[in-house]
């Protein structure tokens, strides 16, 4: 089983970011998430939920530890659907949860965080966003490497993602 559109599309991430695109590089970002949340649901379900992806964040999507603003998994929804959704930084949900972070973005690498300014206020780096999507994606992949049911079940739903075959 060939799990070259994961790689494919990692590198076409990496491609907009290199091409000075964050804006687009982001939104992707976001939907490689859900991508991957959906290729790791459990057997029985075909759906991915905001619980599907807060577990994959939870589980693969870390900050490096020097960073001031490690990953929250509600915070990286709620971001989610403000950027996929509205693409800004405020989505419904930060109506209904003002504890939740509003995320904001930098073509840099730090992400900023100073609560004198905004206690609810946080800029990724979107360098930073990206490199750590990458290694989540890369410990995803170690995980079923290691994982036969869990490979299974990648490599079942792999037919699914969005793929452009050449014709010639």
């Amino acid at each position: 089983m060939s799990y070259g559109s994961i790689i494919n599309f990692v590198r076409q991430i990496k491609s907009l970011e290199d091409l000075n695109f964050p804006g687009v590089s982001i939104v992707m970002t976001y939907v490689g998430i859900d991508m991957m949340c959906r290729l790791s649901l459990p057997e029985n379900e075909v759906r991915q939920t905001k619980q599907h992806f807060k577990r994959w964040v939870d589980t693969y999507m870390k900050a490096h530890p020097d960073q001031p603003y490690q990953y929250n998994s509600d915070e990286l929804y709620a971001a989610r659907c403000a950027v996929l959704h509205n693409y800004g930084s405020q989505a419904n949900l930060h109506e209904k949860n003002e504890a939740l972070k509003l995320i904001g973005y930098h073509d840099g690498g730090m992400h900023f965080v100073n609560e004198n300014i905004d206690d609810r206020l946080v800029i990724i780096g979107t360098k930073s966003f990206i490199n750590d999507f990458v290694l989540a994606v890369d410990r995803f992949l170690t995980d079923f490497g290691k994982d036969p049911q869990l490979k299974a079940l990648v490599e079942k739903r792999l037919k699914d993602v969005f793929s452009i075959y050449p014709i010639s």
